[in-house]
């Protein structure tokens, strides 16, 4: 089954119990697709350790590129249906974390993370999962997420925060970068 636009469409045949087919790579409107794997693969390799908020085949599809992914999920069946495909595919650098509150019951003790991803389809969570994952990315790290109507200001906070804008997919999908403390 491909994706549809609208997420909550694809989820409800995992939540009725249906056999639903999660793809082992990032949900993306096709035209942008070639040109984001490019530009993730060229972010992940052996020492990369990633944190996505919202799970999917793009926690499949970084597992198998990077040193490990921390993945959050709050929706109990979608949760299952990942952590199937995770123990079926033998990935063991996976850390997939169900939490119903996230990303409000989620931290970070540090910055530690060399990329962050805000993949939710949740308005109502996009907001605080970037606030989160701002504060997760160390230095001269990345942060991806999807822009949506709730994040009016966003670019300006995020420059005054010291990240630089790197590139975007459309109108939606953008990638922000923290700088060096020597830039």
């Amino acid at each position: 089954m491909k994706a549809p636009r609208d997420m909550k469409v694809y989820h409800q045949p995992v939540k009725k119990g249906e056999e639903v087919e999660v793809k082992n790579i990032p949900w993306l409107r096709d035209e942008f697709s070639q040109s984001y794997l490019n530009f993730i693969d060229s972010l992940l390799n052996e020492d990369t350790e990633v944190l996505e908020f919202g799970s999917g085949g793009s926690s499949i599809y970084i597992a198998r590129r990077a040193s490990k992914i921390t993945t959050i999920e709050d929706d109990e069946f979608w949760y299952k249906a990942i952590k199937e495909k995770i123990k079926n595919g033998k990935l063991k650098n996976i850390d997939l974390i169900f939490d119903v509150n996230y990303p409000e019951g989620f931290s970070c003790q540090q910055a530690r993370y060399d990329v962050a991803i805000v993949d939710t389809w949740e308005k109502s969570k996009n907001q605080k999962s970037l606030d989160k994952a701002m504060r997760c990315v160390k230095r001269g790290g990345f942060l991806i997420f999807h822009k949506d109507s709730t994040m009016d200001g966003i670019e300006d906070r995020l420059r005054k925060a010291g990240w630089s804008h790197i590139k975007s997919w459309g109108k939606w999908k953008t990638v922000w970068r923290l700088k060096e403390i020597s830039e």
